[in-house]
């Protein structure tokens, strides 16, 4: 299963952008660099939704099936995913326009919509072109493990929000829960 496919820039990819117009500044002067440092300094001002509930900010671990783990940043406006797949994702407001800045810079960019599926608050996130398919949901809620509640982020895909994995708090956590079903009233609907 493939997780992250929005994500089609890294957070590598920005720094040496964000690097590279610096340097250009210094080395060729401000003729040759400006357009690029007007499209740089735009692309940090087009307006970001903040739109990331307070109780998903943070830090989320998971590990798979394989051994791997994932963890997931959010703030307010952001989304960084860690490993293969990963990168940044930041949220931007509906009317923004992506063509005023740089092209790895416009590939980070989403759109985010709250949502209630099976009673879990979900953010559905969708790339910024993104024109068909259901795109993929984060939503916070808290099941019972051995009668203690458990914060869990689920992600969720498809367009009822199947279960595909489970984040926790913790990276120890995470590894203690690795292939642990926790679902006391079948919200989670998990993905066969």
């Amino acid at each position: 299963m493939k997780h992250f496919g929005i994500f089609t820039a890294t957070l590598i990819c920005t720094v040496l952008l964000l690097a590279s117009c610096t340097s250009a500044h210094h080395k060729a002067g401000a003729s040759s660099s400006t357009t690029s440092s007007i499209k740089t300094s735009r692309a940090l001002q087009n307006p970001v939704e903040r739109i990331v509930p307070a109780n998903m900010q943070g830090n989320w671990y998971a590990v798979m099936d394989d051994g791997s783990s994932i963890k997931l940043t959010f703030t307010p406006s952001t989304m960084t995913a860690s490993g293969a797949d990963g990168g940044t994702a930041i949220f931007h407001k509906t009317g923004s326009n992506p063509s005023q800045v740089p092209a790895p810079v416009q590939k980070k960019w989403v759109r985010g919509t709250m949502t209630t599926i099976r009673h879990i608050r979900y953010l559905n996130m969708h790339a910024w072109d993104q024109t068909t398919g259901p795109g993929s949901f984060y939503g916070v809620t808290t099941e019972a493990y051995n009668g203690q509640p458990t914060t869990v982020l689920v992600e969720g895909q498809g367009t009822t929000a199947q279960t595909a994995i489970l984040y926790y708090r913790t990276a120890a956590q995470a590894r203690q829960m690795r292939g642990v079903t926790v679902d006391a009233d079948s919200r989670l609907n998990y993905q066969n």
